[in-house]
C-alpha cells in the first residue's frame, strides 16, 4: 500500500514538472511567433524597454474572452507600467508563471496571470474595468540583433553642462533616446535617486569603464556602459522612461569659499590640523584635475572619508579626498605631488 502510495506522488511531481516545462516551451513559441509574424500585422503589438534589467519586451494590448487565472500571484501596487512588466517577466519561469498583466494608470494596481489564448470568437469580451489586459510575449537583451539595429547618421543632440556636487566637476552631457544604445556595451548596474548621481558613478570607473548611462529617473535606474562612436538606429520603435547620457568631457571647478580661500592664501603647505596621527593640509579642488580616482563612498562626515581614505592607503595609495557635507558622500583619491611640499593626507575643500 505505501509503495503505491509513494508512486503516485513520485507520478504527481512527474506530472507538474512536465506541466511547468511544457508552459514555458509554449510561451517561447508564442513568443518567437510573435516577434517574427505578428511585428507588421498588429497594430497592439509594441516594444519595451526596461531599465530594471536592460531587456526590451514585447507587450500586447489584449482584450481576454474569459477572465484570466491569477497563478498564485497577488496584486502589486507599482508605480509604473514597466514595473509591472518586470515583476511579470520575474514571474516567468518556476511556479509562478506569467504571461499576461492588467495594469491601473489610475491606481497603479498590477495584477499578473497565466493567460491561455481561446480561440473562441463566439464569447463575449471581459470587463477589466480602469486597468488594461496586456500579453506579455517574452523579453531579449538590449543589444540583441532581433531589433535590427542600423547605424545613426543624425548628428543632431541635446547637449547640457550639468555640475556633479559629488566630484565638484561640471560635464558636458549629451541627452539621447533609449534606442540609440544597443550598441553600447553593459558594465554595471545600480540603483541611484538621480541623474547626477549616476553620471559620477560613471565618471569614477573611469573612460575606458565607463563613458555614458542610461537612466530612468522613474524607475531609479543607473545602467553603466561604453560605446564607440556609433549609435544606433532602430527599425522598431521602443518605449521607455529611460534616455541615454554620453558624457563629453568634464573640468573641476573652483569652490567659491572666502574663509578656505583665506586660510589657503597665507601658506597652503601648512598642515592645519592633525587627525588620526596624520597631518591634514587644505589644497584648492582643482589641484586634483589628474589626481587618479579610486572611489566614491557614502558617509555621514569627514572623519569617516577620511578613516577610508587611511584604510586605503596602502593598498591603493590613497592620499586625498573630498567629502561634500550636502551630499554626504567622500571622493577617494591619489594624488601624485611631491611629498616633501604636502603633507601625509590632502583634503579638498572639506568647508564646501
Amino acid at each position: 500500500m505505501m509503495m503505491n502510495e509513494s508512486k503516485f506522488d513520485m507520478k504527481s511531481k512527474f506530472d507538474f514538472i512536465l506541466l511547468i516545462y511544457s508552459a514555458y516551451f509554449i510561451k517561447t513559441l508564442l513568443f518567437i511567433y510573435y516577434l517574427f509574424f505578428t511585428s507588421e500585422s498588429s497594430p497592439m503589438h509594441f516594444y519595451v524597454y526596461i531599465p530594471l534589467f536592460d531587456k526590451v519586451c514585447i507587450i500586447e494590448k489584449h482584450i481576454p474572452k474569459e477572465y484570466p487565472t491569477a497563478s498564485r500571484i497577488p496584486i502589486f501596487m507599482y508605480n509604473s507600467f514597466e514595473s509591472c512588466i518586470a515583476a511579470c517577466s520575474d514571474s516567468s519561469t518556476g511556479e509562478l508563471l506569467c504571461n499576461a498583466f492588467m495594469y491601473s494608470d489610475i491606481t497603479k494596481a498590477c495584477h499578473l496571470h497565466f493567460y491561455t489564448l481561446n480561440m473562441t470568437t463566439e464569447m463575449c469580451p471581459v470587463e477589466t474595468g480602469q486597468s488594461q489586459f496586456y500579453l506579455h510575449h517574452g523579453c531579449f537583451n538590449r543589444n540583441s540583433t532581433l531589433l535590427n539595429a542600423g547605424v545613426n547618421n543624425k548628428t543632431e543632440t541635446d547637449d547640457e553642462i550639468i555640475f556633479l556636487p559629488d566630484l565638484h566637476k561640471s560635464c558636458s552631457i549629451r541627452k539621447r533616446l533609449v534606442s540609440e544604445s544597443f550598441f553600447a556595451r553593459l558594465t554595471a548596474y545600480m540603483t541611484e535617486t538621480s541623474l547626477k548621481k549616476c553620471l559620477s558613478r560613471c565618471i569614477v570607473k573611469g573612460a575606458k569603464a565607463c563613458n555614458s548611462v542610461i537612466f530612468s529617473l522613474q524607475e531609479k535606474s543607473c545602467t553603466l556602459v561604453t560605446h564607440q562612436s556609433t549609435f544606433s538606429a532602430l527599425s522598431e520603435t521602443v518605449q521607455s522612461s529611460a534616455y541615454f547620457f554620453e558624457i563629453d568631457h568634464c573640468k573641476t571647478e573652483v569652490v567659491k569659499n572666502p574663509l578656505l580661500l583665506h586660510i589657503l592664501s597665507q601658506d597652503p603647505t601648512i598642515p592645519i590640523q592633525s587627525i588620526s596621527g596624520y597631518s591634514i593640509q587644505h589644497i584648492l579642488i582643482t589641484e586634483s584635475e589628474n589626481a587618479t580616482i579610486i572611489d566614491l563612498l557614502d558617509c555621514t562626515n569627514m572623519l569617516c572619508c577620511l578613516q577610508c581614505c587611511i584604510l586605503k592607503k596602502v593598498a591603493l595609495g590613497c592620499n586625498a579626498i573630498f567629502f561634500n557635507a550636502e551630499e554626504k558622500t567622500c571622493l577617494l583619491m591619489k594624488l601624485n605631488v611631491n611629498s616633501s611640499k604636502t603633507a601625509e593626507l590632502v583634503l579638498y575643500n572639506v568647508y564646501a
